[in-house]
């Protein structure tokens, strides 16, 4: 006879947290066993590795967020003899040693709905201009490596973007400054993988901080996310290719200076910067 036996949960106060309340032992191995098998099985470690953080930042700030489980030291014991007794596979039995459990449904359902994609650029595309532009742009900065000249649209667009930051943003001392501004958007979906900025700066090597926030995105192909207070990067297949970027605090105040006619001004002055290659 399966006897009934005092299985006490500390009085955790978290308002996602599933109690376990039978009191039997086959009742305690079947009640944890349907919550595993139903998808209670992400561990803090999981978790501490996808977001790239420690255990004790998950235990703090996503536990109380995310729905689950917490097995206690005779539930443990339950479970790890009724594994032993049945023959449950190492994979699934390494479960019953965890001391919480996370419903993966549900955490991929929080980091959709608290992930934020960070701007911090505008981003500009060749289908952003006049055709007429682009085709004539190009034959400038041939003309210009015939000539010597390393150019690429790239580097020169980059070029137009610091002239008009300079124009812009300089003060009577003849010093740049401005705060770049950022908007954060919900982009409701759940990242494959996440990057830090050491891992990337590893992966491609680069060196330098500076380097690294010119490059993530317009040529390696990142995009930055925000979740709370840790910053990730998620590297994307961008539908369009971007030729340049603007700082996103000099591309409003441009806006609001020239409104409609800002592309305008920018091809305008892409071309009078290659005049000698006409």
């Amino acid at each position: 006879m399966d006897r009934v036996i005092k299985n006490e949960q500390k009085p955790y106060k978290e308002t996602n947290l599933i109690r376990i309340e039978s009191k039997s032992r086959k009742d305690i191995c079947s009640e944890y066993l349907h919550y595993i098998e139903n998808g209670y099985r992400l561990t803090i470690d999981d978790a501490a590795t996808y977001l790239n953080c420690t255990g004790p930042y998950v235990i703090n700030t996503i536990v109380p967020e995310v729905k689950h489980i917490r097995i206690t030291r005779l539930s443990k014991m339950i479970l790890m003899k009724y594994a032993k007794d049945n023959g449950i596979e190492e994979r699934r039995a390494r479960l019953f040693t965890k001391r919480i459990l996370l419903s993966e449904d549900n955490f991929k359902e929080h980091i959709r709905n608290s992930i934020e994609l960070v701007i911090s650029y505008k981003k500009f595309s060749e289908n952003d201009f006049e055709p007429g532009f682009i085709d004539e742009i190009k034959k400038r900065i041939a003309r210009g490596n015939e000539k010597g000249k390393k150019l690429t649209l790239q580097s020169h667009m980059t070029r137009i973007t610091d002239i008009l930051k300079k124009k812009y943003f300089t003060d009577e001392n003849g010093v740049v400054r401005f705060e770049n501004q950022q908007e954060n958007l919900h982009i409701n979906s759940f990242p494959v993988k996440l990057y830090t900025q050491k891992e990337i700066m590893k992966e491609y090597g680069i060196k330098y901080k500076v380097d690294f926030y010119k490059q993530v995105e317009l040529k390696l192909g990142f995009r930055r996310l925000k979740y709370g207070n840790l910053v990730r990067f998620e590297k994307v297949k961008e539908d369009e290719k971007y030729i340049f970027q603007m700082y996103l605090s000099i591309y409003r105040r441009l806006q609001e200076l020239y409104g409609e006619d800002l592309i305008n001004i920018i091809q305008n002055e892409a071309l009078i910067k290659l005049d000698k290659y006409k």
